[in-house]
């Protein structure tokens, strides 16, 4: 109630205001006539005289300015003071009315003709004003709407710019594992699979001899989540993955493997294979939300199977640049893993299939290249005069330019090569590229 009468309190003087404006601004403008007429007119009292009268500048002005009605009010104002200001000679009303007839008459027309106007021109700049206001408002709903618009595209070109951004570097990843100078396999495993993955928290666990307990060999987060030991009767996860041989989830992800599983300690548990052996098992117990889904999981099982791959042929044959294989099998073996590879997550390993100009073994084209084997080029003599060599998960981005290195690398030493390129892509059968390659290196 309060507020109530403070607003009625106030709109009072201003409506008051806003009414007498018109009455003050005549009577203003009425007394400077008159005192005009009394210093420039002295003679001439009235400005009888004078056509046109100065006193129509009174209707003129105050209509112009208030409208039609303070126009006629102050033309009649005008006419007033006009024969008053005459009268004071002497003259009689009527004589002062009847001597100019038609200026008297002219003074309230004027008001009346500069209200009208003043009344249509604040119609149409009242009409001009509402259609402004409309503007402005469908403008701040266009500017809105072009700034949702832009967002959204925005967010559209970064999701599409992203599309695949996770997956497409996992060749540089699974390099800078087995890198010089790099960490232990392992540890340098779970560094790749944070980074293409988002784990946080995952350790490794290897069977020891017994093959009776689980020793934890290397681990990201916190330690505190990952026993040093895990017995055969506890985390009934890790030891179902390496039963299985398969990967292993918690319960609620999805279907998982069948059977009992205990209490779910972890989100999931991953074998750890040496060849065809189960040697271990990773074990994720944390990483986020929006990353725990099944693509991500096949994420990280592609990552551990190319980095077990890799590692067992390289203790094998020694630490070194590249690694070599000896029989078809194996190589085809890999080249299964690659097509898998694409089948899963969309990425193409390449072939380089490398034949000399001249008389040339495989063995002599591998010494001849060696400065420019990556880590994880695998590479295998194809007939008498060719080799190839694999690159994992190179979706073609890299290959020429690996490819281009091999044969800088040999001519520097004299030699001339050959260069073909083969993607293990969709249809791709290992049997088949590798009767492809032999066909290539000119063995039937």
């Amino acid at each position: 109630m309060r507020s109530r009468r403070f607003k009625f309190a106030k709109s009072i003087p201003m409506r008051l205001q806003n009414s007498a404006r018109p009455i003050i601004d005549s009577i203003v403008l009425s007394v400077a006539l008159a005192v005009a007429n009394l210093i420039f007119g002295a003679g001439d009292r009235g400005w009888m005289g004078l056509n046109p009268s100065p006193y129509l500048l009174l209707p003129l002005l105050i209509g112009g300015k208030y409208g039609l009605r303070a126009g006629l009010l102050a033309g009649l104002g005008a006419l007033l003071l006009s024969a008053a200001m005459a009268c004071t000679e002497g003259r009689g009303l009527m004589e002062v009315l009847s001597a100019t007839p038609l200026v008297f008459l002219a003074m309230p027309v004027v008001g009346l003709l500069s209200g009208e106007l003043q009344r249509q021109s604040s119609g149409r700049r009242r009409q001009l004003e509402a259609q402004s206001s409309d503007l402005g408002q469908a403008k701040q709903l266009l500017e809105k709407d072009l700034e949702l618009s832009r967002e959204s595209q925005y967010v559209l070109q970064k999701e599409l710019s992203l599309l695949g951004a996770d997956v497409c570097s996992l060749d540089i990843e699974l390099r800078k594992i087995f890198e010089e100078g790099a960490p232990p396999v392992l540890h340098g495993t779970l560094l790749a699979l944070s980074e293409v993955s988002g784990l946080t928290d995952a350790a490794f666990y290897l069977l020891d001899d017994t093959g009776e307990s689980l020793s934890r060999a290397e681990y990201v987060g916190d330690g505190a989540y990952f026993p040093d030991e895990i017995g055969a009767k506890h985390t009934k996860m890790a030891w179902a993955a390496i039963e299985s041989g398969e990967l292993v989830t918690c319960r609620g992800l999805g279907e998982g493997l069948g059977g009992d599983i205990g209490k779910a300690r972890f989100l999931a548990a991953l074998p750890w294979k040496r060849g065809a052996e189960v040697v271990g098992v990773l074990l994720v117990h944390d990483m986020p939300f929006l990353s725990m889904n099944w693509q991500t999981l096949a994420r990280i099982e592609l990552v551990c199977e190319w980095v077990a791959a890799i590692d067992g042929l390289r203790a094998r044959g020694g630490v070194g640049i590249g690694v070599g294989v000896d029989e078809p099998d194996e190589f085809k073996v890999l080249l299964g893993m690659a097509g898998r590879s694409f089948d899963a997550q969309g990425l193409a390993s390449s072939v380089i299939l490398l034949t000399a100009a001249g008389v040339m073994a495989g063995g002599e084209i591998r010494a001849a290249i060696a400065a420019a084997l990556r880590p994880t080029d695998v590479a295998i003599e194809v007939g008498e005069a060719g080799l190839a060599v694999l690159s994992p998960l190179e979706a073609g981005r890299d290959a020429e330019a690996a490819a281009a290195s091999m044969v800088e690398a040999a001519g520097e030493l004299g030699k001339g090569l050959s260069v073909q390129r083969f993607d293990t892509g969709a249809g791709g059968r290992a049997g088949a590229i590798w009767e492809e390659l032999e066909n290539a290196s000119g063995r039937v």
